[in-house]
């Protein structure tokens, strides 16, 4: 009888508690740690990729602004190349931009959806509130990186464009006459590019709030800690 009740009380216990099965298949559902590391390293490349944009693109304006200055008196064959080097350079950094957003995009899946599914693992309604709280704070960071981000890669794409055009036009037509008549475009790009300067910077800012929020300890980083703290 007692060996009855033992059981009894062992299956009233288990049904009252989630499963073993089900809490490890919540848990390791193929995000943790390493994931998220690697989420925030792809944020961190992101965040290198505007860097890389933002000079790229400037250097391409500048080229542009060289030959076609009223008072260029250089060799405007050489400059006409340095002009295509510095377009086809900022096509390429643009395309290196694309290519690290769909990868942060693609790091950043496994992390949210694994986070919202293992809500349910919590016995503790505390713990769950407060973990629920955690990522939607980490989720609101992380879409306000795609939000800033995305618009900035379209705009940097469209001067890219832009400047593509400017060359096309001075191929075939590189002389005063025909560079006086573009002086007007030439200054509206020179905009974009200074208005898109500030939007890369916010984009920067908005990927570096992410990675400082969301960054593990590094190795070596409590054993220095302590170093300096006893020194």
């Amino acid at each position: 009888m007692k060996r009855y009740f033992h059981g009894l009380a062992l299956g009233l216990l288990l049904l009252g508690a989630p499963s073993c099965k089900f809490v490890t298949g919540l848990i390791s559902g193929g995000s943790g740690p390493a994931d998220v590391n690697d989420l925030v390293e792809a944020a961190e490349r992101v965040a290198g990729e505007i860097d890389e944009s933002k000079q790229s693109m400037l250097s391409a304006v500048q080229a542009l602004q060289k030959v076609t200055a009223p008072d260029f008196q250089g060799d405007a064959v050489k400059a006409h190349e340095e002009l295509e080097d510095a377009i086809e350079g900022s096509e390429d950094q643009a395309n290196d931009f694309r290519r690290s957003i769909e990868k942060m995009q693609a790091a950043a899946e496994p992390v949210f959806d694994q986070w919202t599914k293992d809500l349910e693992a919590y016995s503790n309604p505390e713990m769950r509130q407060r973990s629920q709280a955690r990522l939607s704070a980490a989720r609101e960071r992380y879409d306000a990186v795609v939000a800033a981000v995305e618009p900035v890669l379209v705009e940097y794409e469209a001067i890219n464009a832009n400047l593509r055009d400017h060359i096309l036009f001075l191929s075939h037509d590189l002389n005063a006459e025909a560079v006086a008549t573009i002086q007007e475009d030439v200054k509206k790009v020179s905009k974009e590019a200074s208005d898109l300067d500030g939007s890369f910077n916010s984009a920067k800012a908005a990927t570096r709030s992410y990675v400082e929020s969301s960054a593990q300890p590094k190795a070596g980083t409590h054993e220095k800690a302590v170093a300096v703290k006893g020194s």
